[in-house]
C-alpha cells in the first residue's frame, strides 16, 4: 500500500496497521490507517562522488527529472541503470526535504572504480606454432559513457589488428553506434588471404516489449586479397 501511494506522488505517505484480536474466536481484525499528505514534486537532482564520469553520462540514466511528480519505483529504477553501467563500485540514493512540504530533493552518491582493462596472452599450438594476444579496453573514455577496445593477435600462421568504439547514447539520442575496424593476415600452405574490414553497427530499445532489448542492424564492407603462400610468418 506504501508502494502505490508512493509511486503515484504522495512520497510522504504513512501507512499504519492496527490490529483487535479476539482471542476466543482466534479471528484478527485489522484496520489500515493512511495519511498520504501532500502531493510531492522533486525539486532537485543531485550526483556526487563523480570525480571522473560526467553528470550527463548519469542523468541519462535516470528515469526521473526534475519538476516531475515523485514515483518511488521509477527512483528505484535509476539506481538500477546507473549500477548496470559497470563504472561503479556502488550506487547510493536519498532523500531530503525541499524547500516546501510538496518538495523533495533526491541524491545520487555513487563511487567510481577503475574501468579500463589490458590483457596479455600466450599459447602453443600445433597449426599456429604460437600465438600471443593483447587487449585494451576501457568502458568509460574520458568519463564521457563511450567504450574503445584494441585487440591484437600474432601467431605462425596468423596475423590479427581490430579497433573498436561504441557511443552508447548519439547526438543525445537513444541511439546506440559502433565502429569497428580491422586488419587480418592469414598465411595457409596454398595461398595468404589478406582482409581489411570496417562495420558499423546501429541499435535503439524496444520500447513497447522492455526498455532493456535492443535491436542492432549491422553494415560490413570487406576488401579480400588472395595472393600466393609466404610460407608463414617465421
Amino acid at each position: 500500500i506504501t508502494r502505490y501511494y508512493r509511486d503515484r506522488g504522495y512520497a510522504r505517505a504513512e501507512v499504519n496497521p492496527q490490529t483487535d484480536l479476539h482471542m476466543d474466536t482466534r479471528i484478527v481484525d485489522v484496520m489500515v490507517s493512511i495519511r498520504r499528505g501532500p502531493l510531492v514534486y522533486i525539486q532537485r537532482i543531485n550526483i556526487k562522488g563523480n570525480s571522473k564520469t560526467r553528470d550527463e553520462v548519469l542523468r541519462r540514466e535516470a528515469r526521473i527529472v526534475e519538476g516531475q511528480l515523485y514515483n518511488q519505483t521509477q527512483v528505484e529504477r535509476s539506481k538500477e541503470r546507473m549500477t548496470s553501467l559497470g563504472y561503479f563500485e556502488k550506487v547510493d540514493v536519498s532523500e531530503e526535504d525541499g524547500a516546501t512540504p510538496d518538495r523533495i530533493v533526491i541524491n545520487f552518491e555513487v563511487t567510481e572504480k577503475p574501468t579500463g582493462t589490458f590483457q596479455l596472452g600466450a599459447g602453443f599450438s600445433s597449426q599456429e606454432s604460437f600465438l600471443l594476444t593483447g587487449q585494451v579496453q576501457q568502458e568509460n573514455l574520458f568519463g564521457r559513457g563511450q567504450s574503445l577496445g584494441l585487440n591484437l593477435q600474432l601467431s605462425g600462421i596468423r596475423q590479427l589488428a581490430q579497433i573498436r568504439f561504441t557511443e552508447p547514447y548519439l547526438y543525445s539520442t537513444d541511439w546506440t553506434m559502433s565502429v569497428e575496424l580491422s586488419k587480418s593476415l592469414q598465411q595457409q600452405r596454398s595461398f595468404n588471404r589478406d582482409s581489411t574490414g570496417a562495420s558499423l553497427s546501429l541499435g535503439h530499445p524496444l520500447y513497447f516489449i522492455d526498455e532493456d532489448l535492443r535491436l542492432f542492424v549491422t553494415y560490413r564492407l570487406e576488401f579480400v586479397e588472395i595472393g600466393p603462400p609466404s610460407g608463414g610468418a617465421f
